[in-house]
């Protein structure tokens, strides 16, 4: 039986570069390999994502899923709180995302490369 997989294209980044980028937008050191708990040579995958689904009606949560513009409730307060100084280092796809809602990188898919 043949294996079943797909070709998909990906925006490919360097951590090391990422890191650098992120640190030039926010004003805060930031180590992708150790928000993602990465070891030297590893491959990991972020989302960049503009908008998130939730309820249509946040006080029913059984109501169906609409689309929303920007991050999810949970990414903004991890978010919120490394901006403060009080959180450790989001994972890439929660600034990806955030960079993406500000237009700074294209939303899609990204492969990060770790490697030191």
């Amino acid at each position: 039986m043949p294996l079943n997989a797909s070709i998909k294209t990906f925006h490919v980044v360097n951590a090391s570069d990422l890191d650098r980028f992120i640190e030039e937008q926010y004003g805060l050191p930031y180590c992708t390999h150790v928000a993602l708990e990465a070891g030297n040579g590893d491959h990991c995958i972020a989302e960049a994502a503009t908008e998130h689904r939730e309820p249509a009606d946040p006080s029913d949560p059984d109501s169906p899923p609409a689309s929303r513009p920007g991050l999810d409730h949970w990414d903004q307060e991890e978010l919120t709180a490394w901006l403060a100084g009080d959180g450790c280092d989001p994972k890439p796809h929660v600034l990806l995302s955030d960079l993406a809602c500000r237009e700074l990188v294209p939303p899609g898919t990204y492969l990060i490369e770790i490697s030191w």
